[in-house]
């Protein structure tokens, strides 16, 4: 089944959102309510979404909407240096 709640995970609150919508309404809807598209920082943290996924389809926090081909991640971790 799919859930439409706040998840805890290791400190932070995550929703899965069952709304299908294209990548910058995502990145908009989190804004307006205070958070952002996930920035996975760990392995833990990546286990987590995979589990809790199982194969469903989600947007993650990453794009490289302003320069095809260079990836960002919206809270501007380095993706060069950080968790790929």
């Amino acid at each position: 089944p799919k859930f439409r709640e706040w998840e805890y995970f290791d400190g932070k609150c995550y929703y899965f959102s069952l709304e299908v919508v294209t990548w910058q309404t995502a990145k908009s809807k989190c804004e307006e309510d205070h958070s952002q598209l996930v920035v996975i920082n760990s392995n833990a943290e990546q286990n987590f979404i995979q589990t809790r996924t199982r194969n469903e389809r989600y947007w993650l926090g990453l794009s490289d909407l302003d320069t095809e081909g260079e990836w960002r991640w919206v809270d501007e971790t380095d993706y060069r240096t950080s968790f790929t």
